[in-house]
């Protein structure tokens, strides 16, 4: 007698993200071997929020009052490739930028950030859930910009794994807890249902969610038809994520402070 078990997806969703032998589990089952088949290229979101980040007024309306500009610390959740972070180290040559993704991911990553001679880069393991790794061996006071770019469609990779959207806000949370900071979440849509639940399990941990620009803005800043993604159909969206207690929370006023 053979039992077979089938793990389906809802309609309109996608796979993994670290594919069959790399997902969110416990470091000790992971190694550099294991696959990873949607970490290896560079997702829409991730190429429109450098765009973003690169655009003058478009950073006028993400960035909250009181966070300095540029940032000194930042952290990535789920950096891949690691281009968005290579780019965006070249823009903010002083910010230290901590890169983040599953075990299997971080080597490579760490080669593209030597290659690139960005002494600033570095690329550590992750596993959502738990609080970001510190900035450099002082500690620090935290990142005051963390970035998530086409995260939240990944599921564990079986039935048995739970999903990540849950631990994915849990370290959210944890690395906004430390000091004047917000985070961008670009993403394109793709299961309504699952981004409405990530959204809730960030307001259930006291965040604010906010979107700074419109569909339609993030529309214009991708040239036409330099759509990359599979499934390109669903927009493209641009969550801005603050503690609720966090300064200027609430403001209209979104001018960032300048990093002298």
């Amino acid at each position: 007698c053979v039992l077979v078990i089938l793990h389906s997806r809802e309609p309109g969703s996608s796979p993994t993200r670290g594919g069959i032998g790399c997902a969110h589990r416990s470091t000790a089952t992971m190694d550099h071997a294991d696959s990873d088949a949607t970490g290896d290229r560079d997702w829409d979101s991730g190429r429109l929020l450098r765009l973003v980040l690169t655009d003058s007024a478009a950073i006028r309306a993400v960035w909250p009052p009181l966070v300095a500009y540029p940032p000194d610390e930042v952290l990535e959740l789920g950096a891949g490739t690691g281009a968005m972070a290579i780019a965006l180290a070249a823009q903010w040559r002083s910010a230290r930028y901590l890169a983040t993704d599953l075990p299997c991911r971080v080597s490579a990553m760490a080669a593209a950030f030597a290659e690139s001679g960005c002494p600033m880069l570095r690329a550590t393991p992750l596993i959502w859930g738990g609080a970001p790794p510190p900035q450099s061996d002082g500690g620090g006071a935290g990142a005051s910009l963390v970035l998530l770019a086409d995260l939240l469609y990944f599921r564990g990779s079986s039935l048995f794994e739970p999903d990540t959207l849950e631990p994915l806000a849990e370290t959210v949370r944890l690395a906004l807890a430390a000091r004047c900071s917000f985070a961008l979440c670009c993403f394109r849509v793709r299961d309504r249902r699952r981004e409405a639940h990530f959204r809730a399990l960030c307001e259930a941990r006291g965040l604010a969610i906010s979107e700074p620009l419109s569909e339609a803005r993030l529309a214009t800043m991708l040239p036409p038809g330099s759509a990359t993604d599979v499934e390109a159909t669903g927009p493209l969206r641009l969550w801005r994520i603050r503690g609720q207690a966090g300064p200027g929370t609430g403001t209209d006023d979104n001018s960032p402070r300048k990093n002298k």
